[in-house]
């Protein structure tokens, strides 16, 4: 029997650097990152089912706009560490079903953007580019790829490794 989207279950390999995937001691996930101006956990209960976002302020001294890139992913990185140290992450390969956090750009998508384009306004498209386009479509999908949306889109493949941003 075919998998319902609803039951599906895309793995997130903990990337170290975009974002942290792991556990906490109660069993629930999370997924975690910078979102400038913060840093944001989401949280999944044991069946990867959402439960809720919270952000912290990246930790800073004086106004987060007077930091270079650089030296916000730096400060972000501090966050995260004091962040998961006192949650007590453990970092490890989630499991997570369908969601997505319109108000933060965070969620996952069967198909990137210009794939899901091509379906919805087929008109947009020549036949040729369209063909070729709904092909790379049947090969993104028999490999089990998604995309990841973390204020960017990372593709994923079906083990949660990060193969593009």
């Amino acid at each position: 029997m075919a998998e319902s989207a609803l039951d599906r279950r895309y793995a997130i390999q903990d990337n170290g650097s975009y974002f942290r995937a792991g556990h906490l001691p109660n069993g629930n996930q999370v997924l975690m990152g910078i979102q400038l101006p913060n840093v944001t956990l989401v949280e999944f209960d044991h069946a990867g089912s959402f439960v809720g976002v919270y952000c912290r302020p990246i930790a800073t001294v004086g106004e987060p706009s007077s930091f270079s890139p650089a030296e916000l992913a730096d400060s972000g990185a501090v966050t995260i560490a004091v962040w998961q140290d006192q949650i007590g992450f453990v970092s490890a390969t989630i499991h997570l079903r369908p969601f997505y956090i319109d108000s933060a750009w965070i969620g996952i998508r069967d198909l990137p953007e210009h794939y899901r384009d091509v379906i919805e306004n087929p008109e947009d498209y020549d036949d040729e580019r369209r063909e070729t386009l709904m092909q790379d479509i049947g090969v993104w999908r028999e490999r089990g790829d998604f995309v990841l949306e973390w204020c960017e889109e990372y593709y994923m493949d079906r083990a949660g490794e990060v193969t593009s941003s």
